[in-house]
C-alpha cells in the first residue's frame, strides 16, 4: 500500500521529466568548468529547477482536471484519477515552494530572479499561452533555453549566443513533434474537447516547421564548430561527427513521429530509447575528446 502510495506521489511530481532539468549543466560542460565549486552550484540549480518544475506540473494537472479525463493517458495521472487528496495536494505545493525558495536564494540573488521568472511565464502559458496557436511552441522551447542560461547564471558564466540559438532550434523543433504527436492521435473534436487549439489541417506546416527548425540547429552547430569552436577545442573538426548523430537522430524521430510510435513527449521517448542514449553519450564523449 505504501508503495502504491509513494508512485502517486513521484507520477504526480513527474520525476522523469527531472532528466529536462540536466541542460542546466550544459554551461558547465562546454565551458570546461570542471572544479568542485561550480559543480555545487550546478546540482544546486539542478534541484531547484525540479522542484519548480514539479509545481508547475502539479498546478497544470491541477488546472487541466477537465481536460485530461477526456485523454488517454493524461485521465490515469493521480490528481486526473482523484488518487492524491486535495489536502495533500495543498502539502505538497507548500513543500515545493520552500524547497525551491530555499536552494534558489542560497545559491544567488540573480539565478533566484530568473527561476522566478521561469515559473511565472510557467503560469502565464498553463492559463493563457497554451491556448494560442505557435505561440505556446515559443514558449515550451523557452523554457528549455531558460534551462540553459539559468546554468550560466548559477555558475557565472556567459552562455554564448551560439548555445542559446542552436537551443532554441533545437527545442522547437521537439516542441513541435509534441503537437505533431498530439494531432495525430486524437481527432479535431477531441482535440477541441481537450483544450487544444490545433487541428489535422496544421500537420502539414508544423512538419515543414519541424525539418526547417532542424536544418537550422544543424547549421548553426556546424557554423560554431567552423568559426568559434576554435577558441575551446584544440581538435574542433572532431565535432562535425556530432552534425551528424544529432541528423540521424532528428530523422529517428520524425520517422517515429510519421509511423505513431512517439509519445506524447518527445524527450520522454528520448529517455526510454536506447538508440537516444547512445547519440547523447556519443556527442559528450567527442566533445571531450576535441578539447
Amino acid at each position: 500500500m505504501n508503495y502504491i502510495f509513494i508512485k502517486h506521489y513521484l507520477v504526480a511530481l513527474r520525476v522523469h521529466h527531472w532528466l529536462k532539468n540536466i541542460l542546466v549543466f550544459s554551461p558547465l560542460f562546454l565551458a570546461h568548468q570542471f572544479n568542485y565549486d561550480s559543480i555545487k552550484e550546478a546540482t544546486i540549480a539542478f534541484l531547484s529547477f525540479c522542484a519548480v518544475a514539479s509545481l508547475i506540473y502539479i498546478i497544470n494537472d491541477i488546472r487541466d482536471i477537465k481536460f485530461d479525463k477526456l485523454h488517454l493517458t493524461k485521465s490515469l495521472r493521480p490528481i486526473t484519477s482523484g488518487k492524491i487528496s486535495r489536502l495533500s495536494l495543498v502539502f505538497l505545493i507548500f513543500m515545493l515552494i520552500v524547497i525551491a525558495l530555499f536552494l534558489a536564494l542560497n545559491l544567488n540573488t540573480a539565478f533566484a530572479q530568473i527561476l522566478f521568472a521561469y515559473f511565472c511565464l510557467a503560469l502565464i502559458y498553463t492559463y493563457i499561452l497554451k491556448k494560442i496557436i505557435y505561440v505556446d511552441l515559443v514558449i515550451l522551447t523557452s523554457f528549455y533555453v531558460i534551462r540553459i542560461l539559468a546554468g550560466g547564471i548559477a555558475i557565472d558564466t556567459v552562455v554564448t549566443t551560439w548555445l542559446i540559438v542552436f537551443s532554441f532550434f533545437l527545442f522547437l523543433s521537439l516542441a513541435l513533434i509534441k503537437r505533431i504527436t498530439e494531432i495525430q492521435k486524437y481527432t479535431d473534436n477531441d482535440l477541441t474537447h481537450m483544450g487544444k487549439s490545433y487541428t489535422k489541417k496544421d500537420l502539414k506546416s508544423l512538419y515543414t516547421l519541424t525539418k526547417i527548425s532542424q536544418v537550422t540547429a544543424l547549421s548553426i552547430l556546424t557554423l560554431y564548430i567552423f568559426i568559434a569552436a576554435t577558441d575551446l577545442y584544440s581538435n574542433n573538426l572532431y565535432l562535425i561527427i556530432s552534425v551528424i548523430i544529432f541528423y540521424l537522430w532528428f530523422d529517428r524521430l520524425l520517422s517515429a513521429t510519421k509511423k505513431n510510435d512517439m509519445k506524447d513527449d518527445p524527450i520522454i521517448y528520448a529517455i526510454y530509447d536506447p538508440m537516444s542514449y547512445f547519440s547523447f553519450l556519443s556527442i559528450v564523449f567527442i566533445f571531450i575528446l576535441a578539447i
